[in-house]
């Protein structure tokens, strides 16, 4: 499993990265940890995940507001037969929706049984499925030879 994390630069280079003032490594690891957490707790169902890639994205300012920035997270998954998928979500949507959601907040979220649990339960049996049907389309064909 791969973490891939992608921030982007602001006007002063690396210093002034938007989200990430030097010195502040809060929500840096906090992503981390969070990631890392959801890994744990998925058990069996980690064994799935290709990587995490989280992505510090600036938001230009609406009417009254000022830049926002925020991670987004985008979890890849692959099942035992080939057949790929993902789940994305942006900051708002995890824990109350601030720019800088805690590890507690991104574990929470994603291991919810609404979330990754049932998406790659999902995914799984649609593969298996397909599996199903493959091994009976042989079964006829050797049959029939």
């Amino acid at each position: 499993m791969k973490l891939h994390i992608d921030m982007c630069y602001g006007p002063g280079g690396a210093k002034s990265i938007m989200g990430y003032q030097e010195g502040q490594t809060e929500q840096l690891l906090a992503v981390t940890d969070g990631c890392l957490g959801v890994l744990q707790r998925l058990g069996v169902f980690a064994e799935m995940i290709e990587g995490i890639r989280v992505t510090f994205d600036v938001r230009p300012p609406m009417q009254g507001t000022i830049f926002s920035w925020g991670p987004r997270f985008v979890v890849h998954y692959v099942d035992p037969i080939g057949r790929k998928g993902s789940y994305g979500i942006d900051y708002e949507g995890i824990g109350k929706g601030g720019t800088s959601p805690s590890a507690k907040e991104i574990v929470e979220h994603f291991c919810a049984e609404n979330c990754l649990p049932r998406f790659l339960r999902d995914h799984v049996r649609d593969g298996q499925q397909v599996l199903t049907a493959v091994n009976q389309k042989y079964r006829r064909l050797v049959r029939s030879s």
